[in-house]
């Protein structure tokens, strides 16, 4: 019974994957979260945790609850529309709970590996497609890209999609060579993932990318520094070729403009995330900062930076914590592989490079960018736990050989 209820959480595990770029919603909640729902109540009779990790959600929740009693008696009514709040902060940690109980085989693996990168190129792909159709007025709407299937293509999401493409195009380019040997199909891909974060038009998803490529580098052999180097070198030559020929459109001119833009006094984009944050911050000084106002009574819906949102609606003690759940997260993932391993460093630049998006923008409030970041975490956590099991059959089977002799 288990057995198949595990086997049936993978398949839903896969839909996910194949359906999460899909961005059509009806009363906010997308195919994922139908699925989401679905999965968590058919792994139900599976799920474990272990002690000190379930103590330090419920310290967390505990904060969270008490916050929204604080809000409530101190300021009072509430809109019901912020209800959908706490489904989002349930949202990652009951993804981890599912994810976490699922012992894949090597074969699961590779095919769990495989679709999710056919979803980034996928994602990928659409952005060139996408800048297409609004070009030739197929599409209406913003000409920076959104994720496919959106309800609205004239409000953009492109700081959403760039980071979501950033975080699947870093994961992939360190973990290429476990789905494929192939050094030219790895320019393909680093080609096509770079070339669509730049065409989002938006820095997040470029200084991610960038950020966790320059550390990931610090720790790679000689070999693979050479594949990146020309693989960037590529690109980069020919987007500087490109934008001095005069003959790309004026849209694409705008986008790699706004992109290499580095005038942030003038940039309205970063002074409002700024005013948005100390607005967070005078929601929790209400509270003398130890405590948030809750998401049902925050001033503002979103605070576009991970920093404004906590403290608007955890406070401080509940950032602290927050904090000691991703560092949670990172040793849970990395089970006992040595800190120092190849392994140990991916997910901690993984994570890190997460944190530094959610600066930007709340997106671990968002499923679509939750999910696929904690599967890429789920990914790593399986190798790691395969390569163990693997290595320890290897030992067991020179102890019989030598037992022989």
């Amino acid at each position: 019974m288990i057995i198949s209820l595990r086997k049936s959480a993978y398949i839903l595990l896969l839909l996910s994957v194949a359906s999460y770029p899909i961005n059509y919603s009806v009363s906010g909640f997308r195919l994922i979260d139908v699925l989401f729902f679905i999965s968590f109540f058919v792994s139900v009779p599976f799920l474990t945790i272990k002690k000190n990790n379930l103590l330090v959600v419920i310290l967390f929740f505990l904060v969270f609850l008490m916050s929204i009693l604080f809000g409530t008696i101190f300021i009072g009514n509430f809109s019901t529309d912020r209800l959908i709040f706490v489904y989002k902060y349930l949202y990652p940690f009951c993804l981890i709970l599912i994810l976490f109980n699922l012992n894949l085989s090597s074969k699961q693996l590779f095919a769990l590996m495989k679709l999710m990168f056919f979803s980034h190129m996928a994602l990928s792909i659409w952005v060139f497609l996408y800048i297409y159709l609004v070009s030739t007025g197929q599409i209406h709407g913003s000409f920076r890209a959104s994720f496919p299937f959106s309800n609205d293509y004239v409000t953009t999401d492109s700081h959403l999609f760039s980071s979501t493409l950033a975080i699947g195009a870093l994961f992939f380019t360190m973990f290429f060579k476990q789905i494929y040997s192939s050094q030219f199909l790895f320019l393909i891909f680093l080609v096509l993932s770079v070339s669509a974060i730049v065409l989002t038009g938006s820095r997040t998803g470029l200084l991610v990318f960038t950020i966790g490529i320059g550390l990931y580098l610090l720790s790679v052999g000689k070999r693979f520094l050479i594949g990146i180097f020309a693989g960037l070198g590529a690109l980069s030559m020919g987007l500087f070729f490109l934008v001095n020929s005069g003959s790309m459109p004026d849209e694409i001119m705008i986008l790699t403009d706004r992109i290499t833009g580095t005038d942030i006094s003038t940039d309205s984009s970063f002074l409002g995330r700024i005013q948005k944050m100390v607005i967070g911050f005078a929601d929790s000084e209400k509270m003398y900062f130890l405590f948030g106002v809750g998401v049902l009574h925050s001033t503002l819906l979103w605070y576009d930076s991970l920093v404004g949102s906590l403290m608007s609606h955890v406070g401080l003690l509940g950032a602290i914590v927050f904090i000691s759940l991703l560092f949670m997260l990172w040793k849970n993932t990395v089970c006992s592989v040595k800190l120092k391993s190849k392994a140990s460093i991916i997910v901690a630049i993984m994570i890190l490079c997460y944190l530094i998006a959610n600066l930007i923008t709340e997106y671990y409030l968002v499923s679509r960018s939750v999910f696929p970041f904690l599967v890429y975490l789920f990914i790593s956590r399986e190798y790691i736990r395969l390569e163990k099991y693997n290595d320890k059959l290897l030992e067991i089977e020179k102890r019989v050989i030598l037992g022989k002799i």
